[in-house]
């Protein structure tokens, strides 16, 4: 029997402190929760983090470094993937700063998706360099998919040696403006994997 991979997404992008009170935003926090989740099953926590003063989402490489490394510590087994996630205007070195921290897994999207907020952006050379670089050092994608294009990105990618397999895929579902949380696009996702795909 095939083993269920559980991954536990501590804090997302976009809640707050203001409207999910337990919402962990500091490292310690985070790390806290992030052992909570493993001792009930978690194999992957994902990882982003939180601007010190504003509480909102932020790519601190001494923040995601600080909690990778703690984790490692003290939950050798636990999977932590970092977030490279755009969902506001950032740069590319920002973005890129948890893959300097070289975790096991991060998070990789290839392709752009409207939000009604505003766009996420991801350009056919950031999301290429990104693949390169998580091949040459090692890190696991985890390939999220707003939609359809982007599994079929991932899968060019795989035929050109950029990635390797089992691909792993998160497909995002549900979010406005982007791929609906049906059955019938849950399917037709699934049937645009290869076999050993996670």
């Amino acid at each position: 029997m095939k083993k269920v991979i559980i991954t536990a997404a501590l804090t997302g992008s976009v809640p707050s402190k203001e409207k999910f009170p337990a919402l962990p935003i500091t490292v310690d926090e985070i790390v806290e929760d992030a052992i909570k989740c493993h001792e009930a099953g978690a194999a992957v926590v994902h990882i982003h983090t939180r601007d010190k003063v504003t509480g909102k989402n932020c790519h601190d490489e001494d923040q995601f470094r600080a909690i990778k490394e703690t984790l490692t510590l003290k939950c050798p087994d636990l999977i932590v993937q970092l977030s490279t996630g755009g969902r506001y205007e950032v740069d590319a070195h920002t973005r890129n700063s948890g893959l300097r921290c070289h975790p096991e897994m991060a998070s990789w999207c290839p392709g752009s998706v409207g939000f009604p907020t505003g766009a996420y952006v991801n350009t056919t050379e950031f999301y290429t360099d990104q693949a390169k670089y998580m091949l040459e050092n090692n890190i696991k994608p985890e390939i999220e998919c707003f939609d359809t294009h982007m599994v079929q990105n991932a899968l060019d990618f795989y035929k050109d040696g950029l990635l390797t397999g089992p691909l792993y895929f998160d497909f995002v579902m549900g979010v406005q403006r982007a791929q609906p949380a049906t059955l019938s696009q849950l399917g037709y996702l699934l049937s645009m994997l290869p076999e050993d795909a996670e």
